[in-house]
C-alpha cells in the first residue's frame, strides 16, 4: 500500500508550531516532546490516516498525540493528508 504525503499548513508551522516552541524555550522547558510528537503524527497520517484520529464533521479528523492535536483532512484520490491546525496541551502539574 502506497503511503500519503502529508503536509503541514503553514499557518499551523508559523504560529502554531513556531509559537508554541518558542513560548516552552522562553520558560525554559524542553522542546524534544514537539518534535517527537510532529514525527509520530507524520508516521501515523502516512501509514492510515482514516484509520487513526476521530472524525469531526464530513471531512476533517483530528489525531491527539500529546503533547500535540491536529485537525486534518484526507483527500484519498490524491494521497494526500492535509494538516490545518495544531494545538498544544501543557502536562498539568497536580
Amino acid at each position: 500500500m502506497n503511503s500519503f504525503r502529508v503536509i503541514w499548513n503553514h499557518k499551523a508551522l508559523q504560529q502554531g508550531i513556531a509559537s508554541i516552541v518558542l513560548k516552552l524555550m522562553e520558560k525554559g522547558s524542553a522542546v524534544s516532546p514537539i518534535n517527537e510528537a510532529m514525527l509520530e503524527i507524520d508516521v501515523l497520517l502516512a501509514k492510515g490516516p482514516s484509520e487513526c484520529g476521530e472524525s469531526r464533521g464530513p471531512f476533517e479528523r483530528v489525531l491527539i498525540v500529546l503533547p500535540l492535536s491536529v485537525i486534518y483532512e484526507v483527500h484519498e484520490d490524491e494521497r494526500i493528508v492535509y494538516i490545518s491546525g495544531v494545538r498544544y496541551s501543557a502536562k498539568r502539574k497536580r
